[in-house]
């Protein structure tokens, strides 16, 4: 273990509700991480499976046909994958709908260079929403034991991976531990595995992992794969793109909660952090 604790406050309605402490572990990621919460600590966002009213589940989805009918007014897609159709999201809320509606997040990652600024000043923050209201609905799940938080801290701080942080990566999630988030727009190979999304993965859209960042992704579940599954859906749908790279498929755990009996929340509104 290092000297650090990180302690994840929670509130509702202006008033505490309880809090998580997590013994940071002692590695150059670790290490990493501490610097980037050192640069930017506040939360004015954060993503959770964790629905305490349905009608938010309604909101985000309502949010989602309208962002998608705003892309409709670029034309950026026109020359790969076509323009985006908003009635698709009407079609049913389901997995292949919403891995349907990520191809243009991922799409716009590879072809950002090319949009000139201007565009990109309306474009790039209607596409973050986008992408944050895409994997609230892939997630969405009540209670407490299938449920993950994450969030990114600001400001927002990046650190390049170095070859010393890839033999930390680990695959699959252990619950009540504390991860490093993924960081990046898009998705690694392991998420498009996961979400059967072989259309991205034969444009060879996968994202990975690059940066150690102040944002963190803390699971409430146990989660595993088998690699070798894994490897023939990679080598049937992403032929050409390196795999076994841990970047594209693993993990970095950088903490354990302090009471590990102690780990539930109360439903929230607000979050702030602490390193001690």
């Amino acid at each position: 273990m290092s000297n650090y604790r990180f302690k994840i406050n929670f509130y509702l309605k202006g008033s505490f509700n309880n809090s998580l402490s997590y013994n940071l572990y002692n590695n150059c990621a670790v290490e990493d991480f501490v610097k980037t919460v050192e640069y930017g600590s506040d939360i004015p966002v954060y993503n959770t499976s964790m629905v305490f009213s349905k009608s938010e589940t309604v909101d985000k989805y309502c949010e989602l046909y309208n962002q998608a009918k705003q892309l409709t007014k670029t034309n950026v897609y026109d020359n790969t994958i076509g323009p985006i159709d908003p009635e698709r999201v009407m079609n049913g809320w389901n997995q292949d709908t919403l891995n349907y509606l990520h191809n243009y997040v991922e799409e716009f990652e590879y072809l950002v260079g090319n949009i000139d600024e201007e565009e990109l000043d309306w474009l790039s923050p209607i596409i973050s929403r986008f992408n944050d209201n895409i994997h609230y609905m892939e997630n969405d799940n009540v209670g407490y034991e299938n449920s993950w938080l994450s969030f990114r801290m600001d400001p927002f701080k990046k650190i390049p991976l170095r070859e010393e942080h890839m033999d930390l990566f680990r695959q699959g999630y252990n619950a009540r531990k504390l991860y490093l988030g993924y960081s990046e727009v898009g998705k690694t190979l392991w998420h498009m595995y996961e979400a059967g999304d072989t259309e991205a993965a034969l444009r060879k859209q996968s994202n990975p992992k690059n940066s150690i960042t102040n944002e963190i992704f803390l699971p409430y579940f146990d989660t595993d794969w088998e690699w070798n599954d894994y490897c023939d859906w990679c080598e049937k749908h992403a032929q050409g793109v390196d795999y076994k790279d841990p970047r594209e498929w693993g993990q970095i755990e950088i903490g354990s909660l302090v009471n590990p009996d102690d780990y539930k929340i109360q439903p929230f509104d607000d979050i702030s952090v602490e390193l001690e």
